[in-house]
């Protein structure tokens, strides 16, 4: 599997659920996010990558899906 690093727009909330001032509410912004992980698929909407690779029995861990038009930039790693 590819090695990449993607730097991508990520949505942001509060982490609590309790009432915000309109003023804290206007202060938040999407997160610019920094990933490294191994290509599991990609098509023309998203990619999917994992953090770990059994490479042995093809088991896989700590998935993650990024929809494309968040993302910044795609660049290999190693």
């Amino acid at each position: 599997m590819k090695l990449v690093k993607i730097t991508w727009w990520d949505h942001s909330s509060y982490s609590t659920q309790c009432w915000r001032s309109r003023a804290e509410v206007e202060e938040l912004k999407p997160l610019k996010v920094h990933t490294v992980g191994y290509v599991v698929k990609e098509t023309k909407r998203y990619i999917t990558l994992v953090n770990t690779w059994v490479a042995d029995d093809e088991e896989l861990r700590g998935e993650l899906c990024i929809i494309k038009s968040c993302i910044k930039r795609i660049r290999r790693v190693g």
